[in-house]
Protein backbone atom coordinates (compact mmCIF):
# COMPACT_ATOMS: atom_id res chain seq x y z
CA UNK A 1 0.00 0.00 0.00
CA UNK A 2 1.57 3.30 -1.09
CA UNK A 3 1.62 6.27 1.26
CA UNK A 4 -1.80 7.89 1.73
CA UNK A 5 -2.90 11.19 3.27
CA UNK A 6 -6.31 12.36 4.49
CA UNK A 7 -7.66 15.14 6.68
CA UNK A 8 -9.41 13.71 9.74
CA UNK A 9 -11.12 16.85 11.02
CA UNK A 10 -14.14 18.65 9.57
CA UNK A 11 -13.85 21.42 7.00
CA UNK A 12 -13.65 24.99 8.24
CA UNK A 13 -11.73 26.75 10.97
CA UNK A 14 -10.85 25.08 14.25
CA UNK A 15 -8.23 25.21 16.99
CA UNK A 16 -6.49 22.01 15.85
CA UNK A 17 -6.69 19.85 12.73
CA UNK A 18 -5.53 16.28 12.25
CA UNK A 19 -3.88 14.92 9.09
CA UNK A 20 -3.33 11.17 8.75
CA UNK A 21 -0.27 9.90 6.84
CA UNK A 22 -0.03 6.13 6.51
CA UNK A 23 1.09 3.21 4.38
CA UNK A 24 4.34 2.16 2.71
CA UNK A 25 6.68 5.12 2.45
CA UNK A 26 4.78 7.22 5.01
CA UNK A 27 7.71 7.35 7.42
CA UNK A 28 10.13 8.25 4.61
CA UNK A 29 7.89 11.15 3.54
CA UNK A 30 7.48 12.37 7.12
CA UNK A 31 11.24 12.30 7.64
CA UNK A 32 11.65 14.69 4.69
CA UNK A 33 9.16 17.30 5.93
CA UNK A 34 9.30 17.04 9.74
CA UNK A 35 12.02 18.60 11.88
CA UNK A 36 11.94 17.58 15.54
CA UNK A 37 12.22 20.32 18.12
CA UNK A 38 15.77 20.41 19.51
CA UNK A 39 17.15 18.69 16.44
CA UNK A 40 18.19 15.12 15.85
CA UNK A 41 16.27 12.26 14.20
CA UNK A 42 12.79 11.29 15.37
CA UNK A 43 12.56 7.66 16.48
CA UNK A 44 9.08 6.87 15.13
CA UNK A 45 8.03 4.06 17.45
CA UNK A 46 4.37 3.17 17.99
CA UNK A 47 2.95 5.34 20.78
CA UNK A 48 5.60 8.02 20.32
CA UNK A 49 4.65 11.72 20.31
CA UNK A 50 6.97 14.23 18.65
CA UNK A 51 6.95 18.03 18.73
CA UNK A 52 8.48 19.99 15.87
CA UNK A 53 7.96 21.82 12.59
CA UNK A 54 6.61 20.90 9.16
CA UNK A 55 9.11 22.40 6.74
CA UNK A 56 8.82 23.20 3.02
CA UNK A 57 11.95 24.21 1.08
CA UNK A 58 13.70 25.14 4.32
CA UNK A 59 10.82 27.32 5.58
CA UNK A 60 8.56 26.36 8.48
CA UNK A 61 4.90 25.91 7.54
CA UNK A 62 3.61 25.22 11.04
CA UNK A 63 4.48 24.03 14.51
CA UNK A 64 3.00 20.55 14.92
CA UNK A 65 2.74 17.49 17.12
CA UNK A 66 3.14 14.13 15.36
CA UNK A 67 1.72 10.99 16.89
CA UNK A 68 2.86 7.53 15.77
CA UNK A 69 -0.40 5.57 16.01
CA UNK A 70 1.00 2.33 14.62
CA UNK A 71 3.55 0.94 12.20
CA UNK A 72 3.51 3.21 9.18
CA UNK A 73 0.58 5.26 10.57
CA UNK A 74 1.04 8.85 11.72
CA UNK A 75 -1.28 11.73 12.65
CA UNK A 76 0.00 15.28 12.23
CA UNK A 77 -1.74 17.67 14.63
CA UNK A 78 -1.44 21.19 13.22
CA UNK A 79 -3.23 24.51 13.66
CA UNK A 80 -6.81 24.51 12.36
CA UNK A 81 -6.55 27.13 9.61
CA UNK A 82 -7.91 25.33 6.50
CA UNK A 83 -5.44 27.13 4.22
CA UNK A 84 -2.55 25.88 6.35
CA UNK A 85 -3.99 22.35 6.41
CA UNK A 86 -4.24 22.36 2.63
CA UNK A 87 -0.61 23.51 2.30
CA UNK A 88 0.60 20.61 4.45
CA UNK A 89 -1.51 18.13 2.49
CA UNK A 90 -0.14 19.49 -0.81
CA UNK A 91 3.41 19.20 0.55
CA UNK A 92 2.85 15.53 1.44
CA UNK A 93 1.37 14.92 -2.03
CA UNK A 94 4.41 16.55 -3.62
CA UNK A 95 6.57 13.99 -1.79
CA UNK A 96 4.55 11.06 -3.11
CA UNK A 97 1.47 10.61 -0.88
CA UNK A 98 -1.93 9.97 -2.44
CA UNK A 99 -5.15 11.57 -1.17
CA UNK A 100 -7.70 9.26 0.45
CA UNK A 101 -11.09 9.83 2.06
CA UNK A 102 -11.58 9.23 5.77
CA UNK A 103 -13.84 6.29 4.93
CA UNK A 104 -11.10 4.60 2.89
CA UNK A 105 -8.51 5.32 5.57
CA UNK A 106 -10.64 3.78 8.33
CA UNK A 107 -11.06 0.53 6.38
CA UNK A 108 -7.33 0.26 5.62
CA UNK A 109 -5.82 1.33 8.94
CA UNK A 110 -7.96 0.33 11.89
CA UNK A 111 -7.53 -3.32 12.92
CA UNK A 112 -11.15 -4.07 13.78
CA UNK A 113 -11.47 -7.50 12.23
CA UNK A 114 -14.57 -8.51 10.32
CA UNK A 115 -17.10 -6.74 12.55
CA UNK A 116 -18.77 -4.32 10.15
CA UNK A 117 -20.64 -2.51 12.93
CA UNK A 118 -17.33 -1.90 14.69
CA UNK A 119 -15.76 -0.49 11.53
CA UNK A 120 -18.74 1.79 10.97
CA UNK A 121 -18.59 2.91 14.60
CA UNK A 122 -14.95 3.98 14.37
CA UNK A 123 -15.79 6.06 11.30
CA UNK A 124 -19.01 7.55 12.66
CA UNK A 125 -17.27 8.77 15.81
CA UNK A 126 -15.36 11.24 13.63
CA UNK A 127 -18.68 12.78 12.55
CA UNK A 128 -20.31 13.00 15.98
CA UNK A 129 -20.81 16.58 17.19
CA UNK A 130 -21.19 15.83 20.92
CA UNK A 131 -19.39 13.71 23.51
CA UNK A 132 -22.74 12.09 24.27
CA UNK A 133 -23.02 11.12 20.61
CA UNK A 134 -19.63 9.42 20.76
CA UNK A 135 -20.77 7.50 23.86
CA UNK A 136 -23.83 6.22 22.00
CA UNK A 137 -21.70 5.00 19.09
CA UNK A 138 -19.10 3.38 21.34
CA UNK A 139 -21.86 1.53 23.18
CA UNK A 140 -22.86 -0.18 19.94
CA UNK A 141 -19.46 -1.87 19.53
CA UNK A 142 -19.23 -4.21 22.53
CA UNK A 143 -22.92 -4.06 23.48
CA UNK A 144 -25.88 -2.31 21.95
CA UNK A 145 -26.43 -3.17 18.29
CA UNK A 146 -23.52 -5.63 18.07
CA UNK A 147 -24.79 -7.59 21.07
CA UNK A 148 -28.36 -7.90 19.88
CA UNK A 149 -27.33 -8.98 16.35
CA UNK A 150 -24.97 -11.58 17.84
CA UNK A 151 -27.75 -12.87 20.11
CA UNK A 152 -30.13 -13.19 17.16
CA UNK A 153 -27.57 -15.13 15.15
CA UNK A 154 -26.40 -17.38 18.00
CA UNK A 155 -29.94 -18.21 19.11
CA UNK A 156 -31.88 -17.75 15.90
CA UNK A 157 -34.22 -20.70 16.50
CA UNK A 158 -35.44 -19.18 19.77
CA UNK A 159 -36.81 -16.02 18.13
CA UNK A 160 -39.95 -15.70 16.08
CA UNK A 161 -40.16 -13.40 13.08
CA UNK A 162 -42.58 -11.23 15.03
CA UNK A 163 -40.18 -10.86 17.98
CA UNK A 164 -37.26 -9.83 15.78
CA UNK A 165 -39.34 -7.41 13.74
CA UNK A 166 -40.86 -5.80 16.83
CA UNK A 167 -37.36 -5.29 18.27
CA UNK A 168 -36.25 -3.76 14.96
CA UNK A 169 -39.17 -1.34 15.17
CA UNK A 170 -38.11 -0.31 18.70
CA UNK A 171 -34.50 0.20 17.59
CA UNK A 172 -35.49 2.34 14.61
CA UNK A 173 -37.73 4.51 16.79
CA UNK A 174 -34.98 4.96 19.39
CA UNK A 175 -32.47 5.74 16.65
CA UNK A 176 -34.36 8.89 15.66
CA UNK A 177 -33.47 10.36 19.05
CA UNK A 178 -29.93 8.94 18.94
CA UNK A 179 -29.25 10.69 15.62
CA UNK A 180 -30.28 13.98 17.17
CA UNK A 181 -27.63 13.53 19.85
CA UNK A 182 -24.97 12.23 17.45
CA UNK A 183 -25.39 14.70 14.58
CA UNK A 184 -27.18 17.65 16.17
CA UNK A 185 -30.51 19.27 15.38
CA UNK A 186 -31.97 22.29 13.63
CA UNK A 187 -34.45 24.41 15.56
CA UNK A 188 -36.49 27.07 13.75
CA UNK A 189 -37.86 30.15 15.50
CA UNK A 190 -41.19 30.82 13.80
CA UNK A 191 -44.25 32.91 14.50
CA UNK A 192 -45.90 36.26 13.79
CA UNK A 193 -43.82 39.35 13.08
CA UNK A 194 -42.56 41.34 16.09
CA UNK A 195 -43.11 38.47 18.51
CA UNK A 196 -39.50 38.59 19.74
CA UNK A 197 -37.84 35.85 17.68
CA UNK A 198 -34.66 37.84 17.02
CA UNK A 199 -34.39 38.87 20.67
CA UNK A 200 -34.69 35.23 21.70
CA UNK A 201 -32.00 34.21 19.19
CA UNK A 202 -29.63 36.79 20.68
CA UNK A 203 -30.32 35.54 24.22
CA UNK A 204 -29.62 31.92 23.19
CA UNK A 205 -26.47 32.99 21.35
CA UNK A 206 -25.20 35.02 24.29
CA UNK A 207 -24.67 38.08 22.08
CA UNK A 208 -26.05 40.27 19.33
CA UNK A 209 -26.44 38.06 16.25
CA UNK A 210 -29.71 39.37 14.82
CA UNK A 211 -31.03 42.90 14.35
CA UNK A 212 -33.74 43.71 16.86
CA UNK A 213 -36.39 46.38 16.23
CA UNK A 214 -39.91 47.30 17.32
CA UNK A 215 -40.80 47.50 13.63
CA UNK A 216 -42.57 44.34 12.49
CA UNK A 217 -40.84 42.46 9.68
CA UNK A 218 -37.26 43.49 10.50
CA UNK A 219 -35.97 39.97 9.79
CA UNK A 220 -36.12 38.84 6.15
CA UNK A 221 -32.95 36.81 5.64
CA UNK A 222 -32.57 33.95 8.11
CA UNK A 223 -29.83 34.09 10.75
CA UNK A 224 -28.55 31.07 12.70
CA UNK A 225 -26.38 30.33 15.73
CA UNK A 226 -25.13 27.11 17.31
CA UNK A 227 -25.85 26.33 20.96
CA UNK A 228 -25.48 23.36 23.31
CA UNK A 229 -28.34 22.30 25.55
CA UNK A 230 -28.04 19.07 27.50
CA UNK A 231 -26.71 16.40 25.10
CA UNK A 232 -27.76 18.38 22.02
CA UNK A 233 -25.83 20.62 19.67
CA UNK A 234 -28.50 22.75 18.02
CA UNK A 235 -28.46 25.18 15.15
CA UNK A 236 -31.12 27.76 16.04
CA UNK A 237 -32.50 29.64 13.04
CA UNK A 238 -34.29 33.01 13.22
CA UNK A 239 -36.79 33.47 10.39
CA UNK A 240 -39.13 36.04 8.89
CA UNK A 241 -42.51 36.51 10.57
CA UNK A 242 -45.40 34.42 9.28
CA UNK A 243 -48.95 35.56 8.58
CA UNK A 244 -50.64 37.97 6.20
CA UNK A 245 -49.92 40.90 8.51
CA UNK A 246 -46.21 40.48 7.75
CA UNK A 247 -46.62 40.62 3.94
CA UNK A 248 -46.20 44.05 2.41
CA UNK A 249 -44.27 43.32 -0.78
CA UNK A 250 -42.66 40.60 -2.91
CA UNK A 251 -39.60 40.46 -0.64
CA UNK A 252 -41.79 39.62 2.35
CA UNK A 253 -43.53 36.87 0.39
CA UNK A 254 -40.18 35.35 -0.61
CA UNK A 255 -38.97 35.54 3.00
CA UNK A 256 -42.06 33.68 4.22
CA UNK A 257 -41.56 30.99 1.58
CA UNK A 258 -37.99 30.54 2.76
CA UNK A 259 -39.25 30.23 6.35
CA UNK A 260 -41.61 27.45 5.28
CA UNK A 261 -38.72 25.63 3.56
CA UNK A 262 -36.57 25.85 6.71
CA UNK A 263 -39.43 24.49 8.82
CA UNK A 264 -39.70 21.44 6.54
CA UNK A 265 -35.99 20.72 7.05
CA UNK A 266 -35.80 21.24 10.81
CA UNK A 267 -36.13 18.92 13.83
CA UNK A 268 -38.14 21.24 16.07
CA UNK A 269 -40.11 24.49 15.82
CA UNK A 270 -40.31 27.12 18.54
CA UNK A 271 -43.56 28.94 17.81
CA UNK A 272 -43.04 32.41 19.31
CA UNK A 273 -46.03 34.60 20.12
CA UNK A 274 -46.30 38.08 21.60
CA UNK A 275 -47.89 37.30 24.96
CA UNK A 276 -49.38 40.80 25.19
CA UNK A 277 -51.29 40.38 21.91
CA UNK A 278 -54.39 38.25 22.33
CA UNK A 279 -55.56 38.54 18.70
CA UNK A 280 -52.80 36.72 16.82
CA UNK A 281 -53.44 34.18 14.08
CA UNK A 282 -53.51 30.51 15.17
CA UNK A 283 -50.36 28.39 15.14
CA UNK A 284 -49.61 26.46 11.97
CA UNK A 285 -49.68 22.67 11.80
CA UNK A 286 -46.19 21.16 11.69
CA UNK A 287 -44.85 17.65 11.06
CA UNK A 288 -42.05 18.07 13.65
CA UNK A 289 -42.12 18.58 17.44
CA UNK A 290 -43.35 22.07 18.39
CA UNK A 291 -42.75 24.10 21.53
CA UNK A 292 -45.24 26.95 21.92
CA UNK A 293 -43.64 30.02 23.50
CA UNK A 294 -45.46 33.05 24.91
CA UNK A 295 -42.95 35.91 24.98
CA UNK A 296 -42.79 39.36 26.67
CA UNK A 297 -43.80 38.23 30.15
CA UNK A 298 -41.92 41.28 31.47
CA UNK A 299 -44.48 43.66 29.96
CA UNK A 300 -47.82 44.67 31.49
CA UNK A 301 -50.45 42.27 30.23
CA UNK A 302 -47.80 39.68 29.43
CA UNK A 303 -48.56 35.96 29.77
CA UNK A 304 -48.64 34.14 33.08
CA UNK A 305 -48.50 30.37 33.52
CA UNK A 306 -52.14 30.41 34.65
CA UNK A 307 -53.41 31.77 31.34
CA UNK A 308 -50.91 30.05 29.06
CA UNK A 309 -50.89 26.49 30.33
CA UNK A 310 -50.13 25.04 26.89
CA UNK A 311 -47.06 27.25 26.38
CA UNK A 312 -43.70 28.12 27.93
CA UNK A 313 -43.85 31.71 29.22
CA UNK A 314 -40.63 33.68 28.81
CA UNK A 315 -39.18 37.13 28.52
CA UNK A 316 -36.52 37.11 25.83
CA UNK A 317 -35.60 40.65 26.91
CA UNK A 318 -34.76 39.67 30.51
CA UNK A 319 -33.93 35.98 29.80
CA UNK A 320 -36.58 34.90 32.31
CA UNK A 321 -37.81 31.37 31.58
CA UNK A 322 -34.99 30.47 29.15
CA UNK A 323 -33.77 27.50 31.24
CA UNK A 324 -37.32 26.12 31.32
CA UNK A 325 -37.57 26.58 27.55
CA UNK A 326 -34.30 24.72 26.91
CA UNK A 327 -35.45 21.83 29.12
CA UNK A 328 -38.74 21.67 27.23
CA UNK A 329 -36.84 21.48 23.91
CA UNK A 330 -34.83 18.50 25.22
CA UNK A 331 -38.05 16.89 26.44
CA UNK A 332 -39.87 17.31 23.12
CA UNK A 333 -36.89 15.89 21.22
CA UNK A 334 -36.76 12.87 23.52
CA UNK A 335 -33.19 13.27 24.77
CA UNK A 336 -33.94 13.60 28.50
CA UNK A 337 -32.69 10.49 30.34
CA UNK A 338 -31.78 8.80 27.04
CA UNK A 339 -30.07 5.45 27.70
CA UNK A 340 -26.83 5.48 25.67
CA UNK A 341 -26.30 1.73 26.11
CA UNK A 342 -29.43 0.57 24.28
CA UNK A 343 -29.22 -0.66 20.67
CA UNK A 344 -29.55 1.96 17.93
CA UNK A 345 -28.63 2.18 14.25
CA UNK A 346 -26.28 4.99 13.31
CA UNK A 347 -25.66 4.53 9.56
CA UNK A 348 -27.91 4.43 6.51
CA UNK A 349 -26.80 0.84 5.81
CA UNK A 350 -27.91 -0.31 9.25
CA UNK A 351 -31.24 1.50 9.02
CA UNK A 352 -31.98 0.02 5.60
CA UNK A 353 -31.05 -3.46 6.85
CA UNK A 354 -33.55 -3.28 9.71
CA UNK A 355 -36.25 -1.99 7.37
CA UNK A 356 -35.63 -4.97 5.05
CA UNK A 357 -35.84 -7.38 7.99
CA UNK A 358 -39.14 -5.81 9.08
CA UNK A 359 -40.55 -6.48 5.60
CA UNK A 360 -39.28 -10.10 5.44
CA UNK A 361 -41.73 -13.01 5.40
CA UNK A 362 -39.45 -16.03 5.89
CA UNK A 363 -36.92 -16.80 8.70
CA UNK A 364 -34.26 -17.71 6.13
CA UNK A 365 -34.56 -14.25 4.59
CA UNK A 366 -34.04 -12.57 7.97
CA UNK A 367 -31.01 -14.76 8.76
CA UNK A 368 -29.42 -13.98 5.38
CA UNK A 369 -29.61 -10.27 6.05
CA UNK A 370 -28.31 -10.54 9.61
CA UNK A 371 -25.08 -12.22 8.52
CA UNK A 372 -24.27 -9.38 6.09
Amino acid sequence: MSAKVCVLTAKGYGAISGIALYGDGAEAILTKVFVKAGGGPADFETGGIFHGQIVEDGQSLDEVVVGCEGEGYFVIHCHGNPILVQKIVQLLIRHGAQVETVEQMMWEVYPVGNNLIEREAYLEQLRAVTIEGVKIIQSQISGGLSAIVKDWLDNFDRFSIKEIQERCREILSRSIVARRIIHGVKIVLAGPANSGKSTLLNVLAGGEKAIVSDIAGTTRDWVSVFIHTGPLRAEVIDTAGLGQDAVRNAADTAAQQRTQELIKQCDCVLWIEDGTNQSQSPMNDFSVPVVKVRNKSDLPGGPLPANAADAICISAKTANGIDLLLHEIQKRLGVCDFDYSLPVVFTGRQEKLLEVIMAARQPQEIYRHLVQ
